[in-house]
């Protein structure tokens, strides 16, 4: 669940698949797409909008001793108690680089 504090060594078991806590190092690239956005709030501290496509982002890692390359969307966002920021990316079918 977004948000909450975990044990690094705890499982998690959502409705279809076992999450378990990795250490590892990724790297995001943002793909060049242009997105058409709608309620855009601009400030001096950031900016803000809601889009009806994810943001797509390529996602490099090791896992399991191998590198990957991964397009996944951007999904969910959250700040936990700490004030850490937790994202949560849905890796797109079939999409291994």
């Amino acid at each position: 669940m977004p948000g909450k504090k975990r044990n690094k060594d705890e499982r998690r078991v959502t409705k279809r698949f076992t999450l378990v806590p990795e250490e590892t190092t990724l790297s995001f690239l943002v793909e060049g797409d242009s997105l058409d956005v709608t309620d855009v709030d601009i400030s001096e501290n950031g900016i803000g909008f809601r889009t009806t496509s994810p943001l797509k982002i390529m996602v490099k890692m090791k896992y399991k001793d191998r590198e990957e390359q991964r397009l996944a969307n951007l999904v969910w966002v959250s700040r936990d108690e700490d004030n850490a920021m937790r994202y949560g990316f849905e890796f797109l079918p079939d999409q291994k680089v």
